[in-house]
């Protein structure tokens, strides 16, 4: 671990401006759980190329695992706008508004992933909860029965 930051300082000091190697640095600290230091990684990244679609899906998984439900939905959506084919951050904002229990929007959200990637799984698997939370037991069966 200490090898791997201590490479990313040391690119970042030759690329001070490279904000794809930010976000890699930043997803690296996510993963040691140093959320603050990862932000800040996100934040400069952003800072140099604003419109960059990973970095706001990395801010909309920061501020997720933080309870900062209002930024992830913001920063998905941002991310979204930029190109709205991306499963994972459709999965990801899904995720969110279960968790928030905002069903009909997680719906929404698990469909458009599901018909990018029709046979995920986590995904099915997620939209199927959603029914049954929802009390539509047909819909959450047969949603099941496709994973």
């Amino acid at each position: 671990m200490e090898k791997a930051e201590y490479v990313y300082t040391q690119i970042l000091k030759a690329y001070l401006d490279s904000y794809i190697i930010r976000n890699k640095y930043g997803k690296f600290l996510l993963s040691q759980n140093r959320l603050k230091n990862a932000e800040q990684q996100f934040k400069i990244g952003q800072k140099i190329t604003p419109e960059y679609q990973e970095t706001l899906s990395n801010l909309g998984n920061l501020y997720f695992l933080t309870d900062g439900f209002d930024k992830a939905i913001l920063n998905y959506h941002k991310a979204l706008n930029i190109n709205a084919n991306q499963k994972l951050i459709l999965f990801n904002l899904g995720k969110l508004y279960l968790k928030i229990t905002e069903y009909h929007k997680s719906v929404n959200a698990f469909k458009k992933a599901i018909f990018l990637d029709p046979e995920n799984e986590s995904t099915l698997r997620n939209l199927s909860i959603i029914y049954c939370h929802q009390d539509n037991m047909l819909m959450s069966v047969e949603t099941y029965k496709k994973c």
